[in-house]
């Protein structure tokens, strides 16, 4: 009897921890699918992030590591962020740097939201997890990003055994772990650093140690790999400074360098240039408190309008027939004329004959090159954000690249429902922020206030990096699958600065950038290009390394206008698409911040961020082409600073908006949104 009774105490007091760990592997296993409605992963969430249901460091590990759902990553990161449990400290730090150095996806909703909690901890627990970071796989993730992001665009391998003795991976140990130890010995600021606007230290991390795994690379494959290092080196502004103290964290690790090593590493030191950075990197820290919010505005803050006009070529083309036609009516009367009129005549029907062959292929469907792929990055197919997915037994629409934000729509529109979506890059994207935080988010709770009998969804498309011509492809990605009711555009400096880098690459020959552009926006000559590939733009064999010679004053000037007339005619093609589909569009023109760029600032050096007057110019004149309404962002946060500068407070660097900024932008968008959905038929 007595043996009975302590039988069922024992399977008593087991039987809530087997609830609790069945719990535990039911949710694990919803999330680990990837095919699970929101509404299901929202509840695994829940009971994951109970404190009472066990969750392991390996089993967090798993939910974050390179194989699992995208979506799987964002839900691990709520699951700690709310649990909040000492002991997953080391697996979520673990998670941050696998997101922000690119090995899964590069996601502030992962990244971020791991920071934060890891910011919320005592700062021992934030040192111990520290301290139990595994530095081996900073040495993976810097590899793989070394060799996908430089060397394999320069068509190079170095050794495939560059570490049989680990000391590449002992040197990127001993620097991590030195860099992480001085962080925790700053506390709460050290910890701040790590954030993307307070000075990117993360980030860092993996691109010194990328340095290093370069260095290493190059001592162990020999001198004939020289060419490619300083080529890398000179892509990402890496000078003499970097590179030594990349050497410096080899040697310390006490493997002693040969006579061979020690004279290459002195040859690739008095190749490189002194002085340089890579980057504007902020020299102030924002530390996270609470939320911030913004007042809501009566109106939208417009540019000035314009009046439409006729579209330039179509102005041209008319008049050139009219010319043509009177040049031979007036003269092809007289005899005496004829023999000279007739023949300037034939040669003036060229290019008439050209626009009507132009036509026809329109009218057969053909589609210029410029429409089918990229023109200043021909060689990759326009990159899909979506595919068809089921969850469970009903269709969605589920975004699948790592470069935009995470979402599932589905397939059919209900019948009050209201789509929104935001294109444009990384100021649309919000990069550094939270999903809640970037503008788009914020427009969407404004807008499902301000329309309570209607579902509004605002999809965040923007894409860091991204020129007006992907922006082009992901509008209509956006209109073929999404069934939108409102486009919000917003173009940054990506034309000007990307394709003034482009140029300096031998690919990419200043001279030849204008006629790409133009090239690409006509049909026959895909046509052409298609019967007689000969006669296309030759691809130079070395093309991913830089020129050595310098850009002139005139060269640049040149890109510039290219960049120009690309933003606006990309802007006008996705305007014309949407219009076809009878989708509203509102552009939104970028500001910057004055404390760095003032209110006017000129693009001058090849590292100079601040926004391009000219883009300002290219939007107004799309805009007013077709009648679109522009909201001013510089005027709107203009107006909420009041007396005070735009500076720091709205932007964390030169053109990228700070939290306060979205929210302020978020908000300012609303009226004009709002006026366009409700004139909707």
């Amino acid at each position: 009897m007595r043996s009975f009774v302590v039988a069922a105490a024992v399977l008593f007091c087991a039987s809530p921890a087997a609830a609790s760990s069945g719990e535990t592997a039911e949710a694990l296993e919803t999330l680990r699918a990837g095919d699970r409605l929101p509404a299901s992963r929202a509840d695994a969430i829940e009971a994951l992030a109970d404190p009472t249901n066990p969750l392991t460091p390996a089993q967090l590990d798993d939910l974050l590591a390179l194989g699992a759902p995208w979506s799987a990553h964002i839900d691990a990161a709520q699951v700690a962020s709310r649990r909040m449990d000492p002991a997953l400290a080391a697996a979520m730090f673990r998670g941050f740097i696998g997101s922000k150095a690119g090995r899964v996806e590069h996601d502030p909703d992962v990244f971020e939201v791991l920071l934060r909690a890891l910011q919320r901890f005592p700062p021992d627990v934030a040192a111990a997890a520290f301290a139990g970071a595994d530095a081996s796989a900073v040495t993976t993730h810097a590899a793989d990003r070394l060799a996908f992001h430089w060397l394999n665009p320069l068509d190079v391998e170095f050794d495939e055994e560059p570490d049989p003795e680990g000391w590449i991976e002992a040197a990127v140990d001993r620097r991590t772990r030195l860099r992480l130890a001085g962080l925790a010995a700053q506390g709460e600021h050290g910890l701040v650093t790590l954030q993307s606007d307070s000075g990117d230290v993360g980030f860092h991390l993996v691109e010194d140690a990328e340095l290093i795994v370069l260095v290493g690379h190059l001592l162990a494959s020999g001198e004939d790999k020289l060419e490619y290092a300083q080529a890398v080196c000179s892509q990402r502004s890496m000078g003499r400074e970097q590179v030594q103290a990349a050497i410096d964290a080899l040697r310390s690790v006490g493997r002693p360098f040969s006579e061979a090593e020690n004279a290459l590493a002195a040859r690739f030191l008095r190749l490189l240039p002194t002085g340089l950075r890579n980057e504007f990197v902020p020299d102030r820290v924002s530390p996270v408190r609470g939320s911030v919010e913004a007042e809501p505005w009566e109106a939208s803050p417009l540019a000035p309008s314009r009046l439409r006009g006729l579209a330039p070529e179509r102005v041209a083309a008319g008049l050139y027939g009219l010319l043509w036609f009177g040049f031979v009516g007036a003269f092809g009367r007289r005899k005496a004329w004829r023999r000279v009129v007739f023949p300037a005549a034939a040669v003036g029907l060229v290019p008439l004959l050209f626009g009507v062959v132009e036509l026809g292929l329109g009218v057969a469907g053909v589609e210029p090159l410029g429409v089918v792929r990229p023109t200043f990055n021909p060689t990759n197919a326009p990159q899909a954000h979506f595919e068809d997915l089921t969850l469970e037994s009903v269709e969605h629409q589920v975004t699948v690249s790592g470069k935009t934000r995470f979402a599932a729509l589905p397939a059919r529109k209900g019948e009050n429902e209201l789509r929104v979506v935001a294109l444009g890059a990384s100021s649309v994207h919000g990069s550094n922020y939270l999903r809640e935080e970037a503008w788009p988010e914020v427009l969407g709770r404004r807008l499902t206030a301000q329309l309570p009998e209607h579902t509004v969804r605002v999809v965040n498309l923007g894409t860091g990096g991204a020129v007006s011509d992907e922006v082009f492809f992901h509008a209509r990605e956006a209109i073929e699958r999404l069934q939108p009711d409102l486009l919000v555009v917003s173009l940054g400096y990506n034309d000007f600065t990307h394709l003034r880098d482009l140029s300096a690459y031998r690919a990419y020959d200043p001279n030849d950038l204008r006629l790409r552009f133009e090239l690409d926006r006509w049909r026959i000559v895909r046509v052409l290009t298609a019967v007689l590939p000969r006669i296309a733009l030759p691809v130079e064999p070395r093309g991913a390394f830089l020129d050595p010679t310098e850009m002139s004053p005139v060269d640049v000037a040149a890109v510039q206008r290219v960049a120009e007339r690309s933003v606006q005619s990309n802007l006008e093609r996705i305007t014309a698409m949407a219009a076809s589909a009878r989708v509203e569009v509102l552009f939104l023109l970028q500001g910057q911040n004055e404390e760095l760029c003032g209110s006017g600032a000129v693009l001058g050096s090849r590292l100079d961020r601040c926004f391009p007057p000219a883009l300002r110019g290219a939007v107004l004149r799309a805009a007013s082409r077709d009648g679109v309404p522009v909201v001013d962002s510089a005027a709107a946060l203009l107006a909420h600073a009041g007396e005070e500068p735009v500076g720091f407070q709205y932007y964390w660097d030169r053109i990228h908006a700070s939290r306060l900024g979205h929210a302020v932008l978020g908000e300012a968008i609303a009226p004009a949104a709002l006026d366009l959905l409700r004139a909707r038929p």
